[in-house]
């Protein structure tokens, strides 16, 4: 077939042959005439019938626009007809898709934007309507329903909600976090469901580690599985307890200390201006934040034992093997024993203690295996149910999903922007 390019800045590419007349019409906006005419037509039927014009057919298809302006391509095509057996056989199009009345680069581009955008938005840019970008998000979705998604070496869970106040529903959230993909959800909120889904994942016995928060339905989920690859394979896999959740025990229990003495302040401004110097780590304070928050330890003996607990927890993961980890945990717990706010800290050590094991499971594995990324996919599943203003739980995974990629999986992982600073 031979092919007639026009202008690139017009976004006028369509594919003819020159035997066929392509014209604009300026008096109308955008439209494209096109008479196609394949370069090899076949002359004789499969029955062995020659093959004759029947009649000719004229279809409007939508291309890209060009701008704000909508361009629709209007074609002639013929459909021939067998002397034989008399069935009418149509000359297909190569750059028209299959099923709607778009071309396959329009096509290619509604599906790049069904993730970031809602239907409204993508059928006011195209010019298509809303129902057929709704047909080609359920097929994209059927598409990537049949595709089996390889189970992560590190696999991370997080459970979240979303809906009204009085309606809010629970799903799960699964992620490799070694490789900052997207693998899979649980529309719902329990043992479960959330067990069918890693189940659902293709190779489970490549997960190396499950990485998760002490949630009593996702945990007892991943042990279920363990046991289940225990009795396939021999091995049970092992539970990294995320390190942000424990720091967070410790920082629940400074602020307790820091609520007792603010409240025996009579003048507490600068004190609530300096809040932040205590929850911060001190090697990423500047020079004189580090005398401000030198001050005020010196002056609360109780508040500089909760930020002495405080930074030894936060070193735990700082060690350099599980031996080393495990002195820490000693070392900590010896102080919080000797502090002056041991009661605060009391459910802090407890959690540590009870969960020691999937603590120094940290040190077990080649790469530092966190939950933060699995955490951080709630924001981009929220800002694309905000766009729209709610939509259904599939129809907001399914667009969580492609806003990863063509195949709902991103393989590369995405790329931080530099922060600017204020002159």
């Amino acid at each position: 077939m031979t092919e007639i390019r026009l202008t690139e800045l017009d976004k006028d590419l369509i594919y003819v042959d020159t035997k066929g007349g392509v014209r604009f019409d300026h008096t109308r906006p955008k439209i494209i005439y096109a008479d196609y005419r394949p370069e090899y037509e076949k002359t004789h039927c499969t029955c062995g019938g020659k093959l004759l014009v029947h009649r000719r057919r004229e279809y409007t298809v939508w291309d890209i626009p060009h701008g704000r302006t909508y361009v629709k391509i209007k074609i002639k095509r013929s459909i021939k007809k067998c002397r034989e057996c008399d069935e009418e056989k149509p000359i297909e199009i190569p750059f028209i898709h299959h099923k709607h009345q778009i071309t396959l680069r329009l096509h290619q581009q509604i599906v790049e934007d069904l993730g970031p955008k809602t239907f409204t938005s993508i059928s006011e840019d195209t010019g298509a309507s809303a129902r057929m970008i709704r047909h080609i998000f359920d097929e994209e979705m059927d598409r990537i329903a049949l595709i089996k998604i390889r189970a992560p070496y590190y696999l991370g869970a997080d459970g979240s909600r979303r809906g009204r106040k009085r309606q809010k529903k629970g799903y799960v959230l699964l992620a490799d976090v070694e490789n900052r993909n997207i693998v899979g959800f649980a529309e719902h909120c329990n043992q479960e469901s959330i067990a069918n889904a890693i189940l659902d994942l293709d190779q489970i016995e490549n997960i190396r580690a499950f990485t998760s928060d002490l949630g009593k339905d996702v945990i007892g989920a991943m042990k279920f599985v363990s046991n289940v690859n225990m009795a396939i394979n021999g091995w049970e896999i092992p539970i990294v307890l995320d390190r942000r959740h424990t720091s967070v025990q410790f920082i629940y229990a400074l602020e307790l200390v820091i609520a007792q003495v603010r409240g025996s302040l009579n003048d507490r401004g600068q004190f609530v201006q300096d809040l932040t110097l205590f929850k911060r780590r001190r090697h990423n304070l500047l020079p004189f934040q580090r005398n401000d928050l030198t001050e005020w330890l010196n002056r609360f003996p109780k508040l500089y034992d909760a930020w002495r607990i405080k930074e030894i927890a936060f070193d735990i993961y700082e060690a350099k093997n599980r031996d080393d980890m495990n002195c820490r945990i000693s070392e900590l717990n010896d102080h919080i024993s000797r502090s002056l706010c041991s009661s605060e800290f009391r459910k802090a050590k407890e959690y540590v203690n009870n969960n020691d094991q999937m603590v120094l499971s940290y040190f077990d594995h080649p790469i530092k295996v966190t939950n933060a990324y699995t955490e951080s996919m709630h924001n981009q599943i929220k800002r694309i149910d905000s766009l729209g203003y709610g939509y259904k739980t599939a129809t907001v995974f399914g667009k969580s999903k492609l806003a990863r990629g063509p195949e709902g999986i991103r393989t590369d992982p995405p790329e931080r922007k530099r922060s600017h600073k204020k002159n």
